[in-house]
């Protein structure tokens, strides 16, 4: 397993990995938090592999994690990928869904095939985790090791315009009051 590692205030460069983003989750789930809100810790991850709810960063539960990068293809060919999650998760490759794994569910593998041109192509992930055992884990077939291997290494990168600004981030027992739009769970209606 990697641990993936993000932090508040990061200060990004051109580099290998993936940009990583982790939001708190509203009401929409993963495509909805990307889109849509600001995240609250931000960094690299060279890999996505992330077996256990102590691998992802602090907070753990109701959270969105997006990945943002490049995919550097050897050959012109079709690959194929795998993306296990527990729970929903997505890969985009030129902006195209490859992979939907949507869903609250234990760890399940989905596999997606794509054809591409050699060179650097945009690769995202969306990822989510509402509570509970949580993984992700990004792959592709290794036609000479005729397996799945981890996606990692130099086939991997990112630039400074693949961050995000983040916003603070304040624990739900700090916060002074509630407010519309804080991405606190409902307790009451007045």
């Amino acid at each position: 397993a990697i641990s993936l590692s993000v932090q508040e205030d990061y200060l990004p460069d051109n580099g290998k990995g993936l940009a990583a983003h982790l939001y708190l989750m509203g009401d929409g789930g993963a495509k909805d938090a990307s889109e849509n809100d600001s995240p609250v810790k931000s960094g690299i991850v060279e890999a996505l592999h992330a077996l256990d709810v102590t691998d992802l960063p602090e907070p753990r539960e109701s959270i969105v994690m997006e990945f943002i990068g490049s995919i550097d293809i050897p050959a012109d060919g079709s690959y194929d990928f795998r993306l296990i999650s527990d729970d929903e998760s997505f890969l985009y490759i030129d902006d195209k869904e490859i992979i939907d794994n949507g869903g609250f569910h234990g760890p399940r593998p989905i596999d997606g095939e794509i054809y591409l041109k050699k060179g650097p192509h945009p690769l995202k992930v969306l990822y989510s985790n509402a509570g509970g055992g949580a993984a992700i884990s990004l792959q592709w077939f290794d036609k000479k090791e005729e397996a799945f291997v981890l996606l990692q290494g130099d086939i991997l990168s990112h630039k400074v315009s693949d961050f995000k600004k983040t916003v603070p981030f304040i624990p739900a027992g700090e916060l002074e009051k509630a407010i519309p739009g804080d991405v606190l769970p409902l307790t009451s209606v007045h």
